[in-house]
């Protein structure tokens, strides 16, 4: 084990642009590597502009446990679909 993903615990990945080609697709290499990151025990969570139906398949199916969503406004239990945080712009602020 490298000492660098030892002592790595969390890793936020950004989607649109990052973990994703321009077409929103996830490449093999990419995928390999979120695997790897959490086969040695780091909670790998995507975080996305997009909404929760917006995170590629692909990503959850690794058993991600959460995916922050809406621009950091929301965070979803991956599993169950449901929001465990959020915190929007009130209207009138907007």
């Amino acid at each position: 084990m490298s000492d660098k993903l030892e002592k790595l615990r969390l890793l936020a990945v950004d989607m649109d642009g990052t973990a994703l080609l321009p077409d929103a697709r996830v490449t093999p290499s990419t995928l390999a590597a979120l695997k790897r990151v959490m086969e040695e025990g780091a909670l790998v969570i995507p975080a996305s502009g997009r909404v929760f139906g917006g995170i590629p398949e692909e990503i959850l199916g690794l058993g991600v446990p959460y995916a922050i969503t809406a621009n950091g406004a929301s965070v979803v239990d991956a599993a169950t679909g449901k929001r465990v945080y959020e915190r929007n712009i009130r209207h009138e602020d907007a």
